[in-house]
C-alpha cells in the first residue's frame, strides 16, 4: 500500500514538473525567438 501512495505521488510530482518545465520553457523560448528575430531583421 504504501508503495502504491508512492508511486501515485511520484506520478502526481512528474505531471507538475512536465506543466511547470512547459511553461518555464515557454518563458525561456519568447525571448530567444524575438532575439533570433530582430538579429534576422538587422541583416
Amino acid at each position: 500500500r504504501l508503495a502504491l501512495d508512492v508511486v501515485k505521488r511520484s506520478e502526481e510530482w512528474q505531471r507538475q514538473c512536465g506543466d511547470l518545465a512547459a511553461v518555464i520553457g515557454m518563458q525561456i523560448e519568447e525571448p530567444c525567438l524575438a532575439s533570433t528575430r530582430t538579429a534576422t531583421g538587422d541583416n
